[in-house]
């Protein structure tokens, strides 16, 4: 395991380079370019607005608008890294199968270059503040321990799923299907109080509902988090991380052969 992990270490380039190709990638093709890492999760934004408030007939307020806005962008960021995270090592069958590379490596990479998407999320909502006149208080200094929770849970969820996909490849199509429940069963476009006399197990049982809570607490509410759940998911996440890398640094032959 330590040996596995140094390994990963010396490998620090590689992820990098997995970064920035991936990023260059995205839209290499397009004529707007980077551009899009703006408009793809504005447009995103604008289109389920427009649902829930031109179609449901939800008010359409200043309040709602950054809400709706820090939970699509919060999503987007899980969403991307989940569907990136599936095929990060057998859509790199070409490369494992002519030189040895920790196979942890790939997951992780998909993780942080998402991290970079997400970081021009955050730009899409300081331009919904200014548009709402929402003014930021001293909580938001949490954000980044929030980011950083975040991304522990994504590399949670990272790491098995692009495991396993190796092996049985029909998880990568179930993805999709199970981000739409998830999506549905985390406060995005909805409000917690919705189902919270109803069905509160939903929010209760679902982690993300948490790390809604807290992006919201800090950018919107100005208050602090709930930190005792933030630390629990963290812990956990953690727990997952560390029994998946020793279980890549044990299976490594396994996925070489599978592949």
């Amino acid at each position: 395991m330590k040996r596995y992990l140094r390994e990963l270490g010396r490998r620090r380039d590689l992820i990098t380079y997995l970064v920035t190709s991936g990023l260059k990638a995205q839209h290499r093709a397009s004529v707007l370019g980077y551009f899009w890492w703006l408009l793809d999760p504005l447009l995103g934004v604008l289109i389920y607005y427009f649902i829930v408030v031109g179609v449901f007939g939800r008010d359409g307020g200043s309040w709602y608008g950054m809400y709706l806005v820090i939970g699509m962008i919060v999503w987007r960021w899980l969403s991307s890294t989940v569907q990136t995270a599936s095929r990060s090592i057998v859509g790199q069958a070409g490369v494992i199968t002519q030189v040895y590379l920790p196979k942890a490596i790939f997951p992780i990479g998909a993780v942080m270059t998402q991290l970079f998407n997400f970081g021009f999320g955050l730009f899409v909502i300081a331009g919904f503040a200014v548009v709402f006149a929402v003014i930021p208080g001293s909580d938001p200094a949490w954000l980044p321990f929030i980011v950083g929770l975040l991304m522990l849970l994504l590399l949670a969820v990272a790491l098995p799923l692009a495991f396993f996909c190796v092996f049985v490849r029909d998880i990568e199509t179930l993805t999709g299907h199970l981000l739409r429940i998830w999506f549905f069963a985390s406060p995005v476009i909805w409000t917690e109080d919705r189902v919270r006399e109803t069905m509160p197990w939903i929010l209760d049982a679902n982690p993300m509902a948490y790390v809604l809570r807290a992006y919201r607490d800090v950018l919107l509410e100005n208050r602090t988090p709930e930190l005792g759940m933030l630390a629990a998911i963290g812990a956990a996440s953690a727990f997952v991380v560390a029994v998946m890398l020793r279980h890549y640094s044990r299976a490594e032959h396994r996925i070489i052969k599978a592949i």
